[in-house]
Parts: structure tokens; C-alpha cells; sequence
């Protein structure tokens, strides 16, 4: 599974790296094919594959300087229950 992230980060900071290189020369073009010219706005598409990147090497956990590792965060936690020996404080009305 990390052979897979690690994959996706190198592909997204390729992306990124096309992308500042496309804002640098102020080129839209993505892609030409014959007879085909894929165009797109660089500065709309830096944002997003810089967020997709970050989320990928977060969920690498990778050691820090000091060796430790980013606690690993689970699912969030569902709704709370009231206890049934817990009293409601807002009963109901009859």
C-alpha cells in the first residue's frame, strides 16, 4: 500500500513541477496531440494537486528528524449515546 502512495507522490510532484514550469513561461498548454491541443489554467490546478500532495506524505507517516513518527489518526468518532442509567436532563412533555 505505501509502494502505491509513494507512487501517486512522485506523480503528483511531476504534475506540480509541469504545472510551475507552465505558470513560468505563461503557456496554457497541457498537451498537443495532431490535430488536438489539451489547454488548461495552471494557477487553478497548482492549489489542488499541492493539497492532494501534502495528504499523500501525511499518510506516508514518515519518521521526523528525531525518528518519531505523526500519530496515526483513525475514523472519527460516531454520535454519543446517553447511558441508560444516565437521567435525561430534558425529559418529555406529556
Amino acid at each position: 500500500m505505501q509502494l502505491v502512495t509513494l507512487t501517486e507522490v512522485c506523480r503528483a510532484k511531476d504534475r506540480l513541477d509541469r504545472l510551475d514550469a507552465m505558470t513560468r513561461s505563461g503557456s496554457d498548454e497541457w498537451a498537443s496531440l495532431p490535430g488536438v491541443v489539451l489547454t488548461l489554467d495552471p494557477e487553478a490546478r497548482v492549489n489542488s494537486t499541492a493539497d492532494l500532495l501534502k495528504q499523500l506524505l501525511a499518510s506516508l507517516r514518515l519518521p521526523d528528524k528525531y525518528g518519531r513518527r505523526p500519530q496515526r489518526r483513525g475514523t472519527p468518532r460516531g454520535v454519543y449515546r446517553l447511558n441508560s442509567s444516565t437521567r435525561n436532563p430534558y425529559p418529555r412533555r406529556k
